[in-house]
């Protein structure tokens, strides 16, 4: 699971979100059985980057608004509060 985040974290580092579209393209085309289970474990191995929270919520909004929330709706509240706090800050 560690090597799976230090990869996930490596390439967005590099690529940014058209990376994760690129990833994202490729599984569906010939893997998506792949991608299914990216979906059912995505928040549990965002989770697991608690020390990066910024690289998390960057991640995060790269997805549909759908996708981010679904993911959101399956992490501990208190990380997703403060998750959602990053990604958006209160205006004031």
């Amino acid at each position: 699971m560690k090597v799976l985040i230090q990869k996930m974290q490596q390439s967005f580092l590099r690529t940014g979100c058209k990376g994760i579209y690129s990833t994202h393209s490729r599984l569906r085309t010939g893997q998506k059985h792949i991608l299914r289970w990216m979906r059912k474990n995505a928040a549990a191995i965002l989770e697991e980057m608690t020390g990066d929270t910024d690289l998390v919520s960057d991640i995060l909004l790269c997805m549909t608004s759908k996708q981010r929330a679904a993911i959101l709706a399956e992490m501990d509240p208190v990380y997703a509060a403060k998750l959602t706090v990053i990604m958006y800050p209160a205006k004031g």
